[in-house]
């Protein structure tokens, strides 16, 4: 009996040391993560009740899934109040939600309040209004998504393809717009932007900065809109006076479209031929730019006050400054013909009656200096020159080698987008 008690507890022995004795190498299991919900639609009749109903329910780290094909919708898809929501297609080129039949709202898609949202692989094509239009958020991602209005250009097209606006931390990556009759790409009152990697062509304004905050926009091919990159500033907006902007890397040719916005818009006065234009903009930094062939305005540096003068307008500036200032233009590189855009606006034609014989100077100056000091800097070599227009003065001294902006300007700090965040 004692030599079974004993081989007993013998064999317990074992048994406990097997479980509890276990060598520090073996594996310990993780419990299983839970994989996001993915709403997958494919293109068929029922998909605006469908969709429009998941972007109204989707919660938090959800993805709504869009495969390859054409989707038709007759209304704006609308989503409010979410983060960190994924909206994805196949590709820019395989998926295509097509808004051509709209009958209700404007924008093809509307998101507001959605902080994190990351939009990718798919293009919005022929809205009654904006393409994609994102407001109020922080943390907008776009990549590989398009805009585009097919047909010929008219100003009945919407007025801007990808439209982040009263945001921060933006980001657009490879991204392509065709045929917006404002802007393409259009960032507005916004902070902590990147714009890099897309393409723009039969814009008004391919790509557009108005008062915002901490930008950059680089390795873009703007070519055949209106005007090829604008960093503008506007009186009247929730940022007053934008500030620290970098244009960088980007092909900006050919870009001589004719302007078809609608009347009373302010890039209604972009002239057909623009490369760069900068409308009393502050601290913004231009440099190892290609300019080709943009054969009115290479790089405009331009008041406020000129759109004025020009047009008749009485602007009452409350807490804004007309006035361009810190620019710093250095590194580029132009070429172009003599050929003039024959359709043009009313300042492109002031421009073209100062050089009859369509050798436009790479760089134009209006001559409405800031009071306070002109801190504008061109680093020019070669044949690159500076005009100075005059246009204070209704052009009336033209200045074809304007050397007050020949110096070394100060180069501005790196941008800095939070990357997106939903762990």
């Amino acid at each position: 009996m004692k030599s079974l008690k004993f081989l007993s507890f013998f064999l317990l022995g074992i048994c406990i040391c097997t479980f509890s004795c276990q060598d520090d190498d073996v594996a310990v299991i993780d419990p299983p993560v839970d994989e996001p919900t993915v709403h997958t639609f494919t293109p068929g009749p029922t998909n605006q009740d469908e969709v429009t109903a998941i972007f109204i329910e989707v919660e938090e780290g959800e993805i709504i899934e869009f495969g390859e094909g054409t989707f038709s919708f007759t209304n704006t898809i609308s989503m409010i109040n979410t983060n960190c929501v994924t909206i994805r297609g196949a590709g820019r080129e395989k998926t295509i939600l097509d808004f051509s039949t709209q009958t209700a709202g404007s924008d093809g898609l509307k998101l507001t309040n959605t902080n994190n949202i990351l939009i990718e692989g798919l293009t919005v094509r022929d809205t009654e209004g904006d393409g994609i239009k994102v407001n109020d958020s922080d943390g907008v991602t776009m990549i590989d998504v398009g805009a585009e209005w097919t047909g010929e250009a008219s100003e009945t097209n919407g007025a801007y393809g990808l439209y982040p606006v009263t945001s921060k931390n933006v980001l657009l990556d490879n991204c392509y717009v065709r045929g917006a009759s404002d802007a393409g790409i259009y960032v507005g009152q916004s902070e902590h932007i990147h714009v890099k990697n897309c393409e723009v062509e039969n814009n008004v304004a391919g790509i557009e900065i108005e008062n915002c905050n901490f930008a950059e926009v680089y390795d873009c091919h703007a070519h055949h809109n209106t005007g090829g990159i604008l960093v503008f500033d506007l009186p009247g907006l929730s940022i007053v006076n934008g500030t620290h902007c970098k244009v960088y890397n980007n092909t900006i040719e050919n870009n001589d479209y004719k302007n078809f916005a609608p009347d009373g818009n302010i890039v209604g006065q972009v002239p057909s031929g623009t490369g760069i234009m900068l409308l009393s903009c502050k601290e913004v930094e231009v440099y190892d730019n290609t300019i080709t062939n943009n054969n009115i305005m290479g790089v405009g540096i331009i008041s406020q006050l000129s759109i004025d003068l020009l047009t008749g307008a009485t602007v009452d500036y409350i807490d804004f400054k007309p006035y361009p200032n810190n620019i710093y233009i250095h590194g580029n590189t132009f070429s172009r013909t003599n050929e003039l855009p024959e359709e043009q606006t009313m300042m492109g034609n002031a421009i073209a009656l100062q050089f009859p014989d369509g050798d436009v100077t790479d760089i134009l100056f209006d001559g409405f200096a800031d009071p306070d000091g002109l801190n504008l800097c061109a680093s020019v070599n070669g044949d690159v020159k500076v005009s100075n227009l005059d246009v204070p003065n209704i052009f009336s001294n033209v200045d074809k080698d304007y050397q007050e902006m020949t110096c070394e300007g100060n180069p501005l700090s790196v941008v800095e987008v939070a990357v997106r965040d939903c762990e």
